[in-house]
């Protein structure tokens, strides 16, 4: 299971892995977008932090999740309880308090976990400050525009965006 799989990327790349998957996002266009596109894959339109949404799945090998899981979107704790009702693996990549270093902490640490608030959560961090560099400026503007930032300055194209792999203990 993916959980806010957009595009449904990462959920085809299991492909090759499991007999089935499964992808769930709260946007319909997404989801339908995605399953035109791949229709191997299970789309589900609903919000995963929704016990309902969840009441008529199977147990799931794996459930993970990229970069969905903000403070300022989804209550961790309750993500967590659910998805541990559907299997015993997840693998989240969350983003960083260290992302977007550009950006004032304060805003960072309302949008972003740092590694102590997610080992209290009961997260191993498996790989901390792990860095991905923007493709393009163009990006950059898109996601920030995407998490409600306004931003008009340029943006260097050097950025990397950080992020923790944690599993769950």
């Amino acid at each position: 299971m993916d959980l806010g799989c957009g595009g449904g990327r990462l959920s085809v790349s299991f492909l090759p892995h499991f007999s089935k998957v499964c992808a769930i996002d709260i946007s319909n266009d997404l989801v339908e977008k995605a399953a035109k596109q791949h229709p191997e894959v299970e789309f589900l339109c609903g919000d995963f932090q929704s016990q309902n949404t969840w009441n008529n799945l199977p147990q799931f090998d794996l459930i993970v999740s990229n970069c969905v899981v903000r403070k300022d979107r989804c209550d961790l704790n309750k993500v967590v309880s659910i998805c541990r009702q559907y299997t015993k693996n997840m693998i989240f990549r969350i983003q960083s308090v260290a992302d977007l270093d550009f950006l004032p902490l304060s805003l960072r640490q309302e949008l972003f976990y740092d590694r102590n608030e997610l080992e209290k959560l009961g997260f191993c961090v498996i790989e901390d400050n792990y860095k991905q560099r923007f493709s393009t400026q163009d990006y950059v503007l898109k996601f920030l525009s995407r998490i409600g930032i306004q931003h008009t300055h340029s943006v260097p194209i050097s950025i990397m965006r950080r992020y923790h792999i944690a599993t769950i203990k």
